[in-house]
């Protein structure tokens, strides 16, 4: 695919995100949030919606990478890290390459943190109380998809207010994202090297 499908690519997923997001909002009427089912879709629904953001994120700075030809600031680490890969060597000495699924939190850390990288803006407050509640609900995602137990199947009402609070930090951090994504391609555009 070539840069310019690319990118109609990636915007094509932001927008799918977007809807995805207000359709959760429906879940957020107090009759369906006081519901235990409900809970555990909101839940689970919003950390899929989280993980194709950090999929979709590694694909701009990938691109961004590509087009503007600027691979000497990244290592050969964070390119196989961007493309879910493993390097290894076999018996017979060759190079084997596969996937690596990598989990949630250092995930997360790593996206932010090479997209920040990538073009060049803040990090996101790792030691923030809502990122701390992030990592917690992951956990709790978890818990609520393989349940060991009856209680780790509820979702307390403190747990639906932290779900709240991460939808707030993460609405921020998908905005910025996208606008400093949204930038770089209206700067590319306009210089005519996006048709190129």
């Amino acid at each position: 695919m070539n840069i310019k499908g690319q990118v109609l690519n990636i915007q094509e997923l932001l927008g799918f995100i977007v809807v995805e997001l207000k359709g959760l909002q429906e879940f957020i009427e107090i009759k369906k949030i006081n519901n235990q089912f409900y809970r555990r879709i909101f839940l689970k629904g919003y950390f899929s919606i989280l993980e194709s953001f950090l999929f979709l994120t590694r694909e701009m700075v990938k691109l961004k990478i590509q087009f503007d030809n600027n691979t000497n600031e990244f290592t050969w680490s964070d390119f196989a890290a961007l493309n879910g890969q493993k390097v290894n060597v076999n018996e017979r000495g060759e190079v084997t390459i596969s996937s690596n699924f990598q989990r949630f939190k250092p995930s997360l850390i790593f996206t932010l943190t090479i997209f920040a990288k990538a073009f060049n803006t803040e990090l996101p407050d790792y030691k923030d109380s809502t990122f701390k509640k992030l990592d917690a609900l992951y956990t709790r995602r978890n818990e609520v998809t393989h349940p060991k137990s009856y209680i780790q199947f509820m979702i307390s009402d403190q747990e639906v207010k932290d779900i709240f609070s991460m939808h707030s930090w993460f609405g921020q951090t998908h905005s910025s994202i996208t606008q400093k994504f949204t930038e770089w391609i209206a700067v590319i555009n306009e210089s005519g090297r996006l048709d190129n």
